[in-house]
């Protein structure tokens, strides 16, 4: 919602959830991870589940932005990209790389902007597998602290334009290191049992994404604090007949995030060449977001799961190692 319209206006701050997907990753890969990897699980069988996990969409979305550009320099030459900076671009997306050079536009990843959240969660997956062994509570605390005193400092929210990319560190340090911290510490009966209900978790988020006011630098704190409290509470949630719906709007939700740069074009460059752009655009917005759940569900039928299968098939001699336990894979998967 908030990239479906050109002034932002119907999810102002949606670009938090970002913040929260930081938050809960961390508490899920430790969840599914932590004992693992103590128990000697290798470092590239970790690296090769999160791969296996992530990198079937972000191909999707790498391939499918150059695509996208390549189109949209056939079809207006008057603003083209340069086709030198259009293939460092794609090139680098495809390792999950963002393109700081000049030229394009202003954000790391031209072409499938949500990608630059990736190449931080892919950043914070590295250390945590690396140093897994360090990662004391003291150590996360200093880490979580580090990252909201970047923040606070950064003032606006960085990460995802050329100019503000280093703050993204900040922005994951906190959010994934966070989410780790909290795990260990439920783990350890230390955070309150709340049976948190879905919908009114859900609705508390809304609420936050939508305040009117650009949420940055120290007003990140208390919305810090509200993730903090939504993750506790969901973390305690009582088994519920709606879950099995949880489960498939979660399957959805990568597609959804991930792709949904490149179906905004695709749909906002028909709407043009159909006259209905701009005289109509919040419908043809509309028209996309309820369309997009149905793509993405395509998506994970047709693509994703089969790929992630396959891959498993291929490489699962490397998978093995430590206490591997399948059946935590389910719990991975929301991250």
């Amino acid at each position: 919602m908030l990239h479906s319209w050109r002034n932002d206006a119907m999810m102002v701050n949606g670009q938090l959830a970002v913040d929260l997907f930081f938050l809960l990753s961390g508490f899920v890969i430790a969840h599914a991870y932590d004992d693992r990897l103590r128990s000697g699980m290798p470092v590239h069988a970790f690296l090769l589940r999160r791969w296996i996990r992530l990198y079937p969409l972000i191909f999707v979305g790498a391939v499918g932005g150059v695509i996208l550009a390549l189109i949209h320099d056939k079809t207006d030459p008057a603003r083209a990209y340069p086709i030198g900076s259009l293939l460092s671009s794609g090139a680098l997306s495809i390792f999950v790389l963002p393109y700081l050079g000049p030229h394009i536009s202003e954000k790391a990843f031209s072409f499938d902007v949500p990608m630059w959240s990736m190449f931080f969660e892919i950043a914070a997956n590295l250390v945590y597998v690396v140093f897994a062994r360090f990662l004391s509570k003291t150590v996360l605390v200093l880490i979580v602290v580090a990252g909201l005193i970047g923040i606070v400092v950064g003032g606006p929210l960085g990460g995802f334009d050329k100019a503000n990319f280093a703050f993204g560190f900040a922005r994951v340090a906190c959010g994934f290191f966070g989410g780790v911290l909290l795990f260990r510490l439920r783990r350890e009966g230390r955070l309150p049992a709340i049976n948190g209900n879905f919908f009114l978790l859900a609705a508390v988020l809304v609420a936050v994404f939508a305040i009117p006011r650009l949420i940055g630098g120290w007003a990140f704190l208390p919305v810090f604090a509200v993730f903090v409290a939504v993750i506790v509470c969901a973390a305690g949630a009582r088994a519920q007949r709606a879950d099995r719906y949880f489960i498939l709007i979660g399957a959805l939700s990568y597609p959804i995030y991930l792709l949904h740069w490149l179906t905004i074009y695709t749909v906002t460059w028909a709407g043009t060449k159909a006259g209905l752009v701009p005289k109509y655009y919040d419908a043809v917005s509309t028209a996309h977001l309820l369309l997009l759940p149905l793509f993405a569900w395509f998506v994970v039928r047709f693509y994703e799961t089969p790929v992630r299968n396959a891959l498993t098939r291929m490489l699962r001699p490397l998978l093995t190692g430590g206490n591997v336990k399948p059946a935590v894979d389910v719990a991975v998967s929301a991250a």
